[in-house]
């Protein structure tokens, strides 16, 4: 049996929002330095969103940290918050993070509702049909050039993302990515992740400064 005509739509729609959101960013941000374009697909499988960051909105996010009182144990703290920062629960936030303008979601959303009601997408479904949807979206984009090709081509990061799950956790995880970028891509996306490690564990928090148990510790059984 082919493809359901509604996964087509779906697929074109978020292909459109994705051209949209290029279109927004180069009006508005013409001068900021993008290296991620992404689909934060949720938990249970039923929204899709994109979203972009720059190496601008990761300092604006950086600095943000910074004044909620971050500490580092090196001289340069900005770099080590940006280094965490990074790769840390890609979208989660909209100073690090572009989403766009989020009427243009609508209509994907709507279609992608529809989808749900005739019991093609299911919640947590493991087979998983709206992150494909959204990697088959970006790799049709990709081949038409939208995201450049050479080195603008590889200073960008694109692929589905989770925002409740721990980004490229695994191998797996990292190879899926790798299925939709240049190795460049992968390779610089290998030191960012490892860079991240290192500047997470020279991070003074601003409870560790002041010998509180971290936010949320109790609820989970801490003290």
């Amino acid at each position: 049996m082919g493809e359901p005509e509604l996964f087509r739509r779906i697929r074109d729609e978020l292909k459109r929002t994705v051209r949209l959101l290029l279109d927004q960013l180069r009006r508005e941000y013409a001068t900021e330095r993008f290296y991620a374009v992404m689909f934060e697909v949720d938990v249970s499988e039923t929204y899709a969103i994109r979203i972009a960051a720059s190496e601008e909105s990761l300092t604006r996010q950086a600095e943000r940290y910074a004044a909620k009182g971050y500490g580092v144990k090196t001289d340069d703290l900005l770099e080590a918050l940006r280094a965490m920062s990074r790769w840390d629960a890609p979208g989660d936030s909209r100073v690090g993070w572009h989403w766009g303008n989020q009427d243009d979601d609508l209509p994907v959303t709507q279609l992608i509702d529809e989808a749900v009601a005739a019991g093609l997408i299911r919640e947590y479904n493991e087979s998983q049909p709206l992150r494909r949807l959204c990697v088959e979206a970006l790799r049709e984009l990709d081949r038409e050039g939208a995201f450049g090709i050479g080195a603008e081509r590889e200073s960008l990061l694109i692929g589905p993302t989770c925002v409740e799950v721990g980004f490229c956790e695994s191998e797996d995880d990292i190879a899926e990515l790798a299925a939709l970028n240049p190795p460049a891509a992968i390779q610089r996306l290998r030191r960012e992740l490892a860079a991240a490690g290192v500047a997470d564990g020279l991070l003074i928090r601003p409870w560790e400064r002041e010998g509180r148990a971290e936010p949320g510790a109790a609820a989970d059984g801490g003290t």
